[in-house]
Order: structure tokens, then sequence, then C-alpha cells
């Protein structure tokens, strides 16, 4: 099939990679004017690294990021309330969990991408789509017209494809932004081999390495105004334990990113005829469990399946969003949850995440990741 996709991002990507190993002629179109990811650090977790492995780029990422075997979560007092041990999920799903730079994980999935003669077109837009009998219409900003059999759209939680699929609607706020950054300075750096994830009231900081040389760092706080960006907001975290306040020193201004956090309410059909969506376009969610880039990949693995299967692009659409939207339904409205008890907002939330979540037994925390962890139960499920 010739198949366009809008939007050269995570999702965007990998699938392109998918279809065109199956021998699908893949274009892809991008608003931006020139290769620029955005953004910070990003998790992958054990599913999205059996993902990748399935592509054959799983390798390729590990080198480039960095992979923790303990993950500390403490209050912002210094007093733990959990510790996890991930090196059962090894040997369980053959990967640990994974962070690494947006800019290295783009810049994997833009060399597999070109490496194999995709095309990607910057600088245009996506304006609008045609669907006719045996094809697909697709018109960019620049007034460029591209035929396909299939158009995927994987253009973000503000995707445009979408909104012309099944109308404008909102986003959904979270009640807390969140500021992103990283720090190459070495001692630092040299501190940091575990995930640390503190949690004050109305305010959370993560940081782990994504990089032999890099920890990634994230601060969140509660707010009813999402577009206010405050110039103290350090202040909020002053009286944190370390490395807290020597990251936030050394992370340049204008190299923290900054935005609110959202998604938007699951939805289904997420496809209509020979077009269809992916990642976020289809399922954003908050990133309370890591989820949003390993689902996106997951999307691109199982789209690239389901068109193996089916050689009418709508029957392979709705075959891939059947088997794709319980698990992405669930993972969007559990996010959501975990995030209003990790920001403790009230105190009923404050009351969970002090006198439930220190003592919820190993098999119930077992349980849950396996439901999140392992996408190879999950291709089987497919395949059936």
């Amino acid at each position: 099939m010739k198949i366009i996709i809008v939007g050269a991002g995570i999702g965007g990507l990998t699938a392109a990679v998918a279809l065109a190993r199956d021998g699908h002629q893949v274009q892809i179109l991008e608003q931006t004017p020139e290769p620029k990811p955005v953004g910070a650090g990003i998790s992958l977790q054990p599913n999205a690294m059996q993902a990748l492995e399935s592509l054959e780029l799983a390798e390729a990422v590990a080198r480039r990021g960095f992979a923790a075997s303990v993950a500390h979560l403490q209050f912002s007092d210094g007093n733990s309330i959990k510790q996890f041990d991930f090196s059962p999920l090894l040997e369980k799903y053959r990967y640990l969990p994974y962070t690494i730079h947006r800019a290295d994980l783009f810049d994997v999935l833009f060399q597999a991408a070109t490496a194999r003669g995709i095309e990607i077109l910057f600088g245009q837009a996506f304006e609008s789509f045609m669907i006719q009998d045996e094809s697909v219409e697709v018109v960019s900003e620049t007034q460029r017209s591209f035929q396909g059999d299939l158009l995927v759209g994987a253009d973000g939680i503000h995707s445009r494809v979408r909104a012309q699929l099944w109308g404008e609607r909102r986003t959904r706020y979270a009640g807390y932004v969140c500021w992103r950054g990283i720090v190459t300075e070495p001692d630092i750096v040299k501190s940091v081999e575990t995930m640390n994830e503190l949690w004050g009231k109305g305010a959370r900081f993560g940081l782990m390495r994504c990089s032999p040389d890099k920890v990634y760092w994230f601060a969140t706080r509660t707010t009813r105004h999402p577009d206010r960006r405050d110039s103290d907001w350090q202040q909020s975290f002053t009286d944190w334990p370390d490395p807290v306040a020597a990251l936030l020193k050394h992370t340049p201004a204008d190299q923290i990113v900054f935005n609110a956090i959202s998604d938007r309410r699951p939805i289904y059909p997420w496809s209509r005829s020979r077009v269809t969506l992916l990642g976020d376009a289809a399922h954003p969610m908050t990133p309370n469990f890591g989820q949003g880039g390993a689902q996106a990949i997951e999307d691109a693995v199982v789209l690239s399946l389901a068109l193996a299967n089916h050689q009418d692009p709508e029957v392979a659409c709705r075959s891939y969003e059947q088997h794709r939207h319980q698990r992405t339904k669930a993972l969007v409205t559990g996010a959501r949850q975990f995030g209003r008890i990790a920001q403790g907002g009230n105190s009923f939330w404050r009351f969970v995440r002090k006198r439930i979540l220190p003592w919820m037994p190993e098999s119930v925390v077992e349980k849950q990741l396996d439901r999140q962890l392992d996408f190879r139960s999950h291709l089987a499920e497919f395949a059936r």
C-alpha cells in the first residue's frame, strides 16, 4: 500500500519503520520545517522495549538510554514511601525500564526511517483529507496534494486529523503543570544511580539518568492556572532533599520545558474508512505511568500486523483499533487517577498515599505491572 503518515514524532516514525519493513510505501508529512525534536527525557517501559525489539531497534535505543534496576519513592521530607526492585522484570520481560533523551530516541527512529528510504517531507502541515472510493487524498497547508491507500494521523494530542474525523474537542486539564530539564554536570550525573521520585503537597519531583552522561528531571505543581508560568516556581522545591536544588541550579532557564498536563477522554472508534489515528492523536494520557510513548510504539507494531493480516485497509483499521482500544483506555484512566494520588491535592488522596501505598502487597503491584508491561501477551491475544 501507499501509506501517508501525518507527524514525524515517536509514533509516526515507529509506524513508518514498521510499515516500510512490511513492504509498504510510506510518506510522512511533518509540519516543522526541519528535524527538531522537543522535550527532555522519556521513559520506555519493558513493553516499549519489547515492541522496539520486534522492529530490531531495541539495541540501538538501549545504547543511547539508561536502565535502572531500582526506584525510590519518598516524601519531600525524605521519609520513604516504597522502594521498587526492577531486577525481576529483566527475567520476566527481558528488559528493565529505560529512560532516554527524546532527542536521542528521535535520532534512532529517524535514522531507521531514512535507512529504509522513507520519504519525510518537512514544512508540510496537514490541512485536510478527503476519502475517495479507492484512496484518500491529503492536502497540506502549502496546498500540495498527496494520494494514498491509507492515512495515519500521528500528529499528537492536538491532532488535526482527529479534529476532522471527530470534531474539535477540548483537551482535559489534569490540574497540574510540569517543568522538565536535562543536567550534564558530571558530579551530579555520577550521584544518580536509581530512579527517584519525591512527593510533596500538590507537587512532585522526579529524577533519573537518561544516558550515561545526562540526568533527566521533572517537577510538577498543582495550579488552577495552567497557562501561567510563575517566575518563582523553583521556590516550591528549595527545602527538598538533595540533589533537587543542584539539578535546578545546573539547568539553564532557557532549556527548561514547560507544559500543562492534559489528556483526552478515551474515544471509540478512532478510525473511519481508510483513515486512522495512532499514539497521542488517538489516546493521549498523562505521564504518570510512563506509557505515553510506549503506547504509540505498541500502536505502530499492531497496526503493521493488522495490515499484514488484512488487504482491505478499512478492515485492517477496525482490527487494529478493536484490539488497542481497551488497553489504551485503561491506561488513560489509570494514569489520570494515579496522578491525583501522587499530587496529593486533598486530604483523601494524601491519606491514600501515606497510609495505603506504603503497605500495598507486592502481589498487587506485580499484577498491575503485568497488565502494563507484558506486550508479548498482548500480541498473542491479537494473533488469536
